[in-house]
């Protein structure tokens, strides 16, 4: 009995060392991404139905209110959605079923950073795309200290270095989202979270232009639904067919490849501008479609006439592999941004 006793206990004080020497499994830009993914946004096929109200306030490059916008959108899938916008003379209806993509009142694309408001409560993160390398980094110390992963675009040839192509950050406690830097000139934050069926939302949040904020967002109202009218989805009658409308790419889904750059000229310096030592970047919105055309071409941000109407000019030339989502081609909506600082 004696002798039994000693071995328990010297297994006992073994133990003990061994289990504190054990080191927790390195974190990976991979594995992170995949949690991140897992535990953000609320638009994966497998979610139950849910409605949304957000209100937008929109601001000027001087930090000035310039009115708002308001979103009441009813999700019940990937194929049956329903968003009615209001803003200052705008009102949209917009309707997406497995017939395509139907809107009324206003037809044209809701303004591109309000859509990116929309985006970063809803599904703020991309499926990895595999011609991407994700890098693993940490920004700020202490209390401000976050996880990142750094999405650097493809190597051309081994004399280039992969351009950056996005940064998304993480709570260093969790895996919510907290800033996403974007072309260099966009960013977005969430400033509150809160959870909604074991997902990470943004329940406020802001889109930054150069520096300045230009859209908050904020979550009036956000409750899931034990059953919806299936006429909400129903084509709304005298709606307009929207041909080769972009697509939100959700968490569920599966980006394969595409939205390379394959040809088209680089963006000419202006000879006045340069004269005048005129830099900036210029923001450019678009939708690259299914053929890898740039189409809808719009300016964002821009203050010189000469640098944006040379980044137009270069835009309107460039041809992309078509992006291929679950198989097949689709058209996304794309934001360019060009700096103009005496390299062209």
């Amino acid at each position: 009995m004696r002798r039994i006793i000693l071995i328990f206990g010297i297994l006992l004080v073994c133990a003990a060392p061994c289990a504190l020497s054990q080191k927790p499994p390195k974190l990976t830009a991979k594995a992170l991404w995949e949690q991140a993914l897992a535990q953000n946004g609320i638009d994966a096929p497998d979610q139950k139905p849910w409605h949304l109200q957000v209100v937008f306030h929109l601001f000027d490059e001087n930090g000035n209110s310039t009115g708002q916008f308001s979103l009441d959108e009813t999700w019940a899938g990937p194929l049956q959605q329903r968003r009615v916008w209001d803003g200052p003379g705008f009102h949209q209806v917009e309707v997406i079923n497995k017939d395509g993509v139907f809107r009324t009142g206003d037809v044209q694309e809701v303004p591109p950073l309000i859509k990116i408001a929309h985006r970063v409560i809803v599904h703020p993160m991309q499926n990895f795309n595999p011609e991407l390398e994700l890098v693993l980094s940490k920004q700020g110390s202490g209390d401000t200290e976050v996880n990142c992963v750094q999405l650097m675009g493809p190597r051309y040839s081994p004399y280039t270095p992969r351009d950056l192509v996005a940064r998304y950050c993480f709570d260093i406690k969790d895996v919510a989202v907290r800033t996403v830097y974007e072309n260099g000139s966009l960013s977005y934050a969430a400033n509150r979270t809160g959870r909604f069926r074991d997902h990470w939302i943004a329940a406020e949040d802001e889109v930054a232009l150069q520096g300045v904020t230009r859209v908050q967002g904020e979550i009036n109202d956000l409750r899931g639904l034990t059953s919806v009218d299936e006429q909400l989805f129903a084509t709304p009658k005298g709606a307009v067919a929207i041909e080769d409308a972009p697509i939100e790419i959700s968490s569920g889904m599966h980006l394969v490849t595409g939205g390379k750059r394959i040809a088209g000229k680089n963006p000419i310096y202006p000879q006045r501008a340069r004269e005048n030592h005129i830099q900036g970047s210029i923001v450019l919105r678009g939708i690259i479609g299914k053929d890898g055309i740039v189409k809808e071409l719009t300016v964002v941000y821009g203050k010189d006439p000469d640098l944006t109407d040379a980044a137009m000019d270069a835009m309107r030339s460039w041809r992309f592999e078509p992006t291929i989502v679950d198989g097949k081609p689709v058209a996304m909506d794309s934001m360019f941004s060009v700096n103009f600082a005496g390299s062209y």
